[in-house]
């Protein structure tokens, strides 16, 4: 009797097991069904959408007044990305009349909402849409997302910034392009090359002075990012900064840094100084330097440097001599015959042999 309670007892738990199994997997199939009939009413909307405003964004950038349809708020973050799709791709007037759209549309004073929420995507949605518009108006909050630990956040924050107004962006930024290690320096560069002015370069190069003035491994650390930030920079801003830290610094990488800097003539006192120096680094440099802009006198400087004891010197003094005697094989081949150490004729030979492949 006891076991025949029992065995009911397992089957109906197995029935009433299955059947729920059943239901939630029911349930799972009417959800994907939803989500799927969501994404393709959604994709069918925005398809609606391109077809609406693409005919409109066309003719607002080749510079017309065209009538504007009516903007429905579940299209607005579909259209600023297509918009700013748009204004990104383009320059000069383009930018400007897409801008006038923008303000024609009220796009401005829907954007806050987005900003100051908690959506990382639409804030970021809203952040790239204000720096395109240039917009003023939100000049602190965007300042305040810059100390946001997120980099890609803070970063498009200081993007916009510099966007708007790039030199008193720089006045406020300027400790955050050497201290914000997660913003990359390459991107710095990339943003200096479009909105910097002749005003920000020097700033940065006397920012530079003053590092190297400091001194100290936070200082030095800043200058090294720093120098590498300018290095893109017009030369005759930081020529200037660069002779400054060359007549007083002490640190071998600093010294290393400012001759990739020297391409002139006048400069070649401030590399032939430093041929024989205690660090490969600098040897390495000086060797590269010699070929870029070195003069037919500075071949037995090279010569001496391809019997340095590290590889990579030996390799760039031979690349050097290739480039400062224009590849003539009368030349390399007198050189050679001159050479006595086994590893700088092999060197020379091995580098001559690469060219004469080119």
């Amino acid at each position: 009797m006891v076991y025949a309670t029992l065995s009911e007892f397992l089957l109906k738990s197995v029935v009433w097991f299955s059947g729920g199994a059943l239901a939630l997997m029911v349930l799972l199939l009417l959800e994907i069904l939803r989500l799927r009939l969501r994404l393709i009413a959604r994709g069918r909307r925005d398809q609606a959408l391109i077809k609406k405003w693409q005919p409109v964004l066309a003719e607002a950038v080749g510079g017309g007044n065209p009538d504007l349809p009516a903007l429905d708020k579940e299209d607005l973050l579909q259209f600023l990305k297509m918009w700013n799709h748009l204004h990104e791709s383009r320059r000069g007037t383009a930018r400007k009349h897409l801008n006038i759209l923008a303000l024609r549309l009220g796009i401005m004073p829907l954007l806050p909402r987005l900003l100051h929420g908690k959506d990382t995507g639409k804030k970021l949605l809203a952040i790239t849409t204000i720096g395109n518009l240039q917009a003023h108006d939100e000049w602190d909050t965007l300042l305040k997302i810059c100390r946001d630990p997120d980099a890609l956040l803070s970063w498009t924050a200081a993007h916009a910034l510099f966007q708007i107004n790039a030199n008193a962006a720089l006045h406020d930024l300027e400790a955050d392009l050497t201290d914000r290690l997660d913003w990359p320096a390459a991107h710095i560069i990339a943003l200096l090359a479009e909105a910097g002015t002749d005003e920000m370069y020097t700033g940065l190069a006397n920012r530079a002075v003053e590092f190297a003035n400091t001194g100290g491994p936070q200082g030095l650390a800043k200058l090294y990012r720093l120098l590498g930030i300018l290095r893109a920079a017009p030369y005759q801003h930081v020529l200037p900064a660069i002779h400054s830290i060359l007549l007083q610094t002490t640190d071998d990488e600093t010294l290393a840094q400012c001759i990739k800097f020297l391409r002139e003539a006048p400069d070649l006192e401030h590399v032939r100084r430093h041929v024989a120096h205690l660090n490969w680094v600098v040897r390495l440099q000086v060797a590269h330097a010699l070929g870029r802009f070195g003069l037919p006198e500075d071949i037995p400087r090279l010569v001496l440097l391809l019997s340095d004891p590290v590889w990579w010197v030996r390799y760039r003094a031979a690349q050097s001599l290739v480039t400062l005697t224009h590849g003539d094989t009368n030349t390399l081949t007198q050189l050679r015959t001159q050479l006595k150490d086994k590893f700088a004729l092999d060197m020379l030979t091995m580098v001559s042999a690469e060219k004469e492949k080119e």
